[in-house]
Order: C-alpha cells, then sequence, then structure tokens
C-alpha cells in the first residue's frame, strides 16, 4: 500500500484546514504538488486527491508583522558608526587604515557601546539578540588581528554564552557561534 502517502494526506489536510496568516501564499500550491506527485507515482487510484476548492482554514489569523532592524535610536547609532569605520561612503578603508591609532580607538569605543548596550526599546527580544550579534560579527570581521580583535571575539562569545538560547533561537545561536569560532582562527 500507499500508507505513507495516506498518511502526509492526512497531516497536508490537518494543517491545511488549521488557522492560517491572512498573507500566507503557500497554501494555494500544495493540494496540487500533492496531487501531482500522486499521479506520478501511479499510486492515484489508491490515495484520494486533495481537493482545494473544498479546504479551507479554520480562522485566518492577523498578517505577520514586519519590524525592521535598526529603527530605535540606539540601534541606528550603532549600526551607523560601524558603518563609518567600514567606508567612508564611497570606498572601504584598506587594511593599512584599520590598523591605525585613530580607527582602533573608534573601534574600541564602538566595541564598548556595543557591549553595554541592553536592547530594551527593540521590537523583540529575537530582533535584539541578532543586531547586537550582527554588530559584533561586523566589528571583529573589520579589526586587524590583535588585541582589539581578540576583545570583541571574547565580547561576542560571552555575548552568546549570556543568551537566552531557547529553542526556537537555537539554530541561529549554534550558526552564530560557528561564525565567530571561524573568524577567532
Amino acid at each position: 500500500g500507499w500508507y505513507l502517502l495516506d498518511g502526509l494526506r492526512e497531516y497536508l489536510l490537518g494543517q491545511l484546514t488549521g488557522p492560517r496568516c491572512a498573507d500566507s501564499t503557500t497554501e494555494q500550491m500544495i493540494a496540487p504538488a500533492f496531487n501531482g506527485a500522486v499521479a506520478r507515482l501511479g499510486a492515484a487510484r489508491e490515495v484520494d486527491r486533495i481537493d482545494d476548492r473544498t479546504v479551507y482554514p479554520s480562522k485566518l489569523l492577523a498578517a505577520a508583522r514586519i519590524d525592521y532592524y535598526w529603527q530605535t535610536p540606539d540601534a541606528w547609532r550603532l549600526y551607523r558608526n560601524e558603518e563609518r569605520l567600514r567606508s567612508d561612503g564611497k570606498t572601504l578603508f584598506s587594511e593599512a587604515v584599520r590598523q591605525t591609532k585613530d580607527w582602533s580607538d573608534q573601534a574600541d569605543l564602538l566595541l564598548t557601546d556595543i557591549e553595554q548596550w541592553s536592547g530594551r526599546r527593540e521590537a523583540s527580544e529575537r530582533d535584539f539578540f541578532y543586531q547586537k550579534a550582527a554588530l559584533f560579527t561586523g566589528l571583529v570581521d573589520l579589526t586587524p588581528p590583535g588585541v582589539l580583535r581578540a576583545r570583541g571575539v571574547r565580547a561576542f562569545i560571552d555575548f552568546l554564552r549570556h543568551s537566552d538560547t531557547d529553542r526556537d533561537r537555537r539554530p541561529l545561536w549554534f550558526a552564530l557561534l560557528k561564525r565567530i569560532l571561524e573568524m577567532a582562527r
């Protein structure tokens, strides 16, 4: 038999008839994709098709809210300060420029600001987590090897170590840890 396809059909029907976001566009492709796979496998006689004209969500939820990054004054200031360490607006700074005392002093101040940023005004804890991680990653990536770069790596690892690693954010947490470990080499 086709028990696996029957099980998949029941699972899909359960998902398609459950609550759905009002702005979701993927559900309309599920029934045709399933029906096409059943036909290609030659199981159309034994496995019922999904009639997408009769499948409706039990409830329509609000459209997903999109919160853009770098919208609060603190986040924007940190982001802009990192951009100023990256380039003059036209060309990226060379390694020689990034090895000057002036550049290093500015990077040191930015690192301190990033470390002290609490993110209390961000839309969500997850947004804060990602933005702070992006700032650490960007700054460490810009900083030439030396004491300041090592401090940046340590600060980023310390941030990750003390971050709440809830189940939904764990893949992002591991991806960031992997990235900083690669940069520390």
